[in-house]
């Protein structure tokens, strides 16, 4: 059953990072949510519906190229605190011409689950900024 609950975890940190298709207008997307990404002392406030986090009052976008994350939950057969770390990248390849503009930044996010139960997801997220230089 902790699968259950994890996978919907890491599904939302997915979606909220930018591991799909790109969406036309984030903020406006259903179940988006503003956080916060830091990035090297910059914090951004990004939104993201299923594409590239979108950066609030930009033009700028960050797209995510690999993740590592705690997702902390409650089970609720046990009543127990669950704590899962999951690594996983996004996309194929070497990301040519990328290694010198990727960053590593951190992220944290709070929600209830369906049973109003805490989650917590914190983590690293290795990514670019678009367009560079920004």
């Amino acid at each position: 059953m902790r699968r259950f609950f994890a996978a919907p975890c890491l599904a939302l940190a997915l979606l909220a990072l930018g591991a799909g298709p790109a969406a036309a207008d984030p903020v406006n997307a259903p179940g988006a949510e503003p956080f916060d990404v830091v990035c090297a002392g910059q914090t951004y406030t990004i939104v993201a519906g299923g594409g590239p986090g979108h950066v609030l009052g930009s033009t700028a976008n960050l797209i995510p190229a690999a993740f590592v994350e705690t997702v902390t939950f409650v089970d609720p057969e046990t009543g127990q605190t669950v704590t899962e770390t999951f690594a996983f990248g996004i996309g194929r390849g070497k990301r040519t011409g990328q290694q010198d503009v990727l960053e590593t930044c951190t992220f944290a996010l709070e929600f209830e689950d369906e049973f109003g139960n805490p989650v917590s997801v914190e983590g690293a997220v290795t990514l670019f900024v678009t367009p560079r230089g920004h």
